[in-house]
This record gives C-alpha cells, structure tokens and sequence, in this order.
C-alpha cells in the first residue's frame, strides 16, 4: 500500500510537532528551582529527645539476614572473606 505525498507530509509535520511538544515539556518538567539553605543555628535537642526518636526508628524484625564481605589488610598479609549472619529476635545469632 502507497502512501500519497499529500497524506505523508501532514504526517511528517504532526510527528515533528508532537516531538517538539514532547521536548518542552520534558524540558519544563526536568528543570527545578533551587532550593534554599537555611542559615538558622542548629536546635540543641536533649538527651531524652534523642532517645525518643531511636525508639520511634527502632528497626522491627522478627528474623534479620545479612550478607556481608570484608577485606583486610596489614603490612606483611592481605585477606579478603565473606560472610552470613543470621539473628532471630531475642533468640539466636548464627
């Protein structure tokens, strides 16, 4: 099927329209404002404060499951390990 120039060029124009508002409101949506620093004194909380807040973002689990790899080095060796460390809530650490 052949497409005729007369419905091919209202075509092209409408994709480089589409593609030319597609990019300003990329550009639009891309760019933010600066945000302001503020130059105010740090609030000097308490010790009970504090705490407070290491209780409310106390991390909950029953189980807890961390992988981890270390690298050691001193002057005459070097070692590289892996681990697994598994700790059930007030009950065992293997």
């Amino acid at each position: 099927m052949r497409v005729s120039k007369s419905v091919y060029f209202p075509l092209k124009a409408l994709t480089r329209w589409l593609l030319f508002v597609a990019f300003i409101v990329f550009i639009g949506f891309s760019c933010k404002t600066k945000q302001k620093i503020s130059k105010d004194p740090l609030k000097e909380n308490g010790a009970d404060y504090l705490f407070g807040k290491l209780k409310e973002n106390e991390l909950k689990y029953e189980w807890l499951r961390i992988k981890f790899s270390a690298n050691f080095k001193s002057e005459r060796k070097s070692n590289s390990f892996m681990g697994h460390v598994r700790i059930r809530r007030d009950s065992l650490i293997w």
